[in-house]
């Protein structure tokens, strides 16, 4: 599965939000403040009356249009570089969307934080190698941007290159800093790590372990999309709904299945998990598989899901045959024999000894 199948779904989630944030913005005719509150940026309402907006609200909005005198003069009038919307963007994040270099300068230069978090924990970097913006993932990185930075989905910046020049770089960077495979998975891990310390300390709490995000994803959604083993293993064993959907109708079997999480697959299934189940568009875990061999592992499970199936019937339809040796015979214990009548009693003990 190549870099950009396998984070398609995280990139969309994050696509949605730039979505709304544009629509707010609308060409730069609004935009909004920390209350959440929407403005016109013409700084006159309806009837024609002045109004004056706050210095970081304007600084936001001449981000967005790309006015780099305005917002020369705003910084040099002490505003805070690093004022966000209502998603956690700021204006550097802003900047590094537009492509938007000499803007990215000069707002580094008065101090914007090159490893500012959004909602969704994007840094800049993030944003730059997504939208394959080199010259500005070059300025962040040599502005001490973090390469190795997870997002809420727990990707680093190198998971959201996908232009080859893009790709090209920021290897060479993560090689640059001794950042191979092994010691990137031992980053990954640190955040798998502290799931599972976070899970665990909800248990210990009683608390809820079915909270969903505002997309409508449980822990245990996370957990299976990003291969975290242990931590749904721990849900699943302390009751976390193996079913459960979120507002797209994803179960945690559709993100295993879309992530490639093989292992995490056979423990869903293994926790009842329908291999079959539908989401709200009827795509079922298959056909959010990319993987050849995620495929092939699907396709398995689920045909020992209908063996195990049909077993089931058929053992419930037959019937027990009198010739039977001792080693087929069902053991009871003491519990189960006192729920028996005297005459099955009798009729076992009589089986047993025509078996020696």
């Amino acid at each position: 599965m190549s870099t950009a199948e396998r984070y398609e779904y995280a990139k969309r989630r994050r696509r949605e939000q730039l979505e709304r944030y544009f629509a707010a913005v609308g060409n730069g005719q609004t935009t909004t403040d920390h209350n959440g509150q929407r403005s016109n940026n013409n700084n006159y309402n309806s009837r024609g009356l002045k109004i004056t907006f706050k210095p970081d609200i304007i600084l936001l909005d001449s981000a967005a249009r790309n006015d780099i005198d305005e917002v020369r003069q705003l910084l040099e009038a002490k505003v805070n570089p690093n004022v966000a919307n209502c998603d956690g963007l700021t204006a550097l994040h802003q900047a590094v969307i537009d492509n938007c270099l000499e803007m990215c300068q000069l707002l580094i230069n008065f101090g914007a934080d090159v490893n500012a978090l959004d909602k969704e924990s994007w840094s800049p970097l993030h944003a730059a190698c997504m939208c394959g913006h080199v010259d500005i993932a070059k300025l962040l990185i040599d502005n001490d941007a973090d390469v190795v930075a997870l997002n809420i989905d727990g990707l680093m910046p190198c998971d959201m290159a996908e232009d080859e020049p893009m790709v090209f770089y920021i290897d060479e960077v993560m090689e640059s800093k001794g950042l191979n495979e092994e010691s990137v998975m031992a980053i990954r891990n640190r955040a798998a790590d502290q799931m599972l310390d976070d899970i665990k300390d909800a248990v210990r709490s009683g608390r809820d372990l079915e909270v969903t995000d505002e997309h409508g994803a449980t822990a245990l959604h996370i957990a299976c999309a990003n291969g975290y083993y242990d931590v749904a293993e721990y849900l699943l064993k302390n009751g976390a709904k193996v079913d459960k959907k979120d507002k797209d109708g994803w179960e945690p079997i559709h993100a295993a299945a879309c992530w490639g999480q093989d292992g995490v697959l056979e423990l869903l299934v293994k926790y009842g998990a329908n291999v079959d189940a539908e989401t709200n568009n009827y795509e079922r875990p298959f056909d959010l598989s990319e993987d050849p061999d995620t495929k092939r592992l699907l396709t398995l499970l689920k045909r020992k899901a209908e063996q195990q199936l049909f077993a089931r019937r058929s053992s419930s339809t037959s019937r027990p045959r009198s010739n039977s040796r001792s080693q087929a015979i069902k053991r009871l214990s003491i519990s189960e024999k006192s729920k028996v009548s005297y005459s099955e009693a009798v009729a076992e003990a009589k089986l047993r000894s025509e078996a020696v």
